[in-house]
């Protein structure tokens, strides 16, 4: 058993396994291949690409800053939409960026 993979992959996005499998310490073969199988199900189509080593370095790359550049456009649009909502017409004709619209 290797507990210290687990623990690998614990320290990438396991944060979100563990709020379902709960903090109980998982010793057993059995319990590290479960949650191992929790983890690998919970995977995006990106993360699995980003760990093939099937793929290569320069495609991983490219495909990295274009997620980059997606998410923090996302991400903006997101809190945009968040703040809208929150302050309601507060903030007629501004962004939140501080500009005008």
């Amino acid at each position: 058993m290797e507990l210290g993979y687990n623990a690998h992959r614990e320290e990438r996005g396991g944060d979100k396994v563990r709020k379902l499998v709960g903090y109980w310490r998982y010793d057993t073969e059995d319990e590290v291949n479960l949650v191992n199988q929790i983890y690998e199900v919970g995977k995006s189509p990106y993360q699995r690409i980003m760990e093939s080593s099937l793929v290569p370095e320069e495609v991983r790359e490219a495909l990295k800053e274009h997620y980059n550049k997606f998410y923090l456009v996302e991400l903006k649009r997101k809190l945009d939409e968040l703040l809208t909502q929150l302050f309601g017409g507060k903030m007629k004709g501004k962004s939140f960026s501080g500009t005008e619209k």
